[in-house]
Parts: C-alpha cells; sequence; structure tokens
C-alpha cells in the first residue's frame, strides 16, 4: 500500500485542518474524505486552505466529495436552499457573505469564488486500488460494486458496522460521514470511519490517519 494519510470530515474547522495539514509527513499521499463545509463556522476559509494546498501539492493531495459539496454544487446549479439549510449551510453562507443583501441566497450562489467552485468540481467520489478502498460514506453492503453518487456520499448505513456484513470492496475500507459519538475513529480490521464530529459537535477533534502503519493523531 501507498504510504498515505487520510483526514476525517472537517465541517467548516479550518485552523483544526490546517493543524492536520501541517501533521503530514512530506513523503505522503493525503486523501481528504469530504464533507468540507457546513456546520462549523469557517467553511469559506477551509475551501481557501484547500485550493493553496491543492496548487501547492498537486496529485499529493485527492480530495473526495461528501454529501455536503453534493449539496452546495446543486445549490450552486439552481437548486432551491432548502436542502442547504436542512444540511447546516446556513454557517456556510455566513462565511461567505459579510455584508447581506435582502436576497441573501441569491448572493451568495452570484458572488460564489470560482476558484472554490473549481475545487469543488474537482472532488471525486472514491478511491479504489489493491488493499485500500476510500470514499465520503464507504459503500453499499447490498451492492458492493456500486459507485453511484448516492452510494458513495451517503453509504450504505450501519451495516457496514456489523462484522457479519461488512465485507468492504477492498481489504480495508476508510470512509467518513457517520459521526462517532465517543469522539474516536472506528477501527477494526476492515473498516475504519474518521468522523470524529469535527465542526459538528463543540470543540471535536479533526481524525488523521496514517497508513499502512494504522496510527491515528486526532487534533
Amino acid at each position: 500500500m501507498q504510504p498515505t494519510a487520510l483526514i476525517g470530515d472537517v465541517h467548516g474547522d479550518a485552523a483544526r485542518l490546517r493543524a492536520a495539514l501541517s501533521e503530514v509527513p512530506t513523503d505522503r499521499r493525503i486523501i481528504l474524505l469530504g464533507d468540507y463545509v457546513d456546520r462549523g463556522p469557517d467553511s469559506r476559509h477551509v475551501l481557501d486552505s484547500l485550493v493553496e494546498a491543492k496548487a501547492r501539492l498537486r496529485e499529493r493531495l485527492v480530495l473526495l466529495r461528501g454529501n455536503h459539496e453534493v449539496t452546495l454544487l446543486e445549490f450552486l446549479d439552481g437548486a432551491a436552499p432548502q436542502a442547504l439549510v436542512r444540511h447546516g449551510g446556513l454557517p456556510t453562507v455566513r462565511s461567505y457573505v459579510s455584508e447581506p443583501e435582502p436576497r441573501v441566497f441569491e448572493q451568495f450562489r452570484r458572488d460564489f469564488p470560482a476558484a472554490h467552485r473549481a475545487l469543488l468540481d474537482s472532488t471525486v467520489l472514491f478511491v479504489d486500488e489493491p488493499g485500500l478502498f476510500a470514499s465520503h460514506a464507504g459503500w453499499d453492503p447490498a451492492e458492493p460494486s456500486g459507485r453511484s453518487v448516492a452510494q458513495m456520499t451517503l453509504g450504505g448505513g450501519r451495516a457496514m458496522f456489523d462484522p457479519e456484513t461488512a465485507r468492504p470492496p477492498r481489504g480495508l475500507a476508510v470512509f467518513g460521514h457517520y459521526t462517532q459519538a465517543s469522539r474516536l475513529p472506528y477501527m477494526t480490521t476492515s473498516v475504519i470511519c474518521l468522523d470524529t464530529g469535527c465542526g459538528t459537535a463543540p470543540d471535536a477533534p479533526l481524525t488523521l490517519l496514517l497508513l499502512p502503519e494504522r496510527v491515528h493523531r486526532q487534533l
């Protein structure tokens, strides 16, 4: 397995994202598992940091698409704002709009930075290679070969955590999406979930995992 660092759900916590990126050894590929925006207060600076990191790291940095990026892209393409609001998007809007106009959602859509839109468009749904499968939300145990947007960003539910049904597409599946109440990553020999509540719960950590060592650090 290629030496890899994986980073869990960020949800608008720019400070923890920058700290995690600074902890990654320089020889590592970096995979971020999606859900960069919403809930937390600083989505704009999260995307600023990712634009800068992508320009600097290029192919070393792989950005996966989460369901929150799907919702944001749908809104930017003209969808009504209800889904954005329901997914915790109001803090995202506030991070971009310092002086709101009466039609604030139209203002947000109109003024959304082109570089941020290009970054979101460049995100991918999964990494599937010998020894590792990574996506935002895991896989669908009912259809392990499925790679649809819904399957990769919304996942297969709690069946992925059931030892009787957790048979990932590769020997190891790493994903986020499912917030761990313990604030610790869920780790078995074949399944790792890195969503430990960053940006979602007050002071919850962002988790960084190093492979193949299976060593994690929380920031």
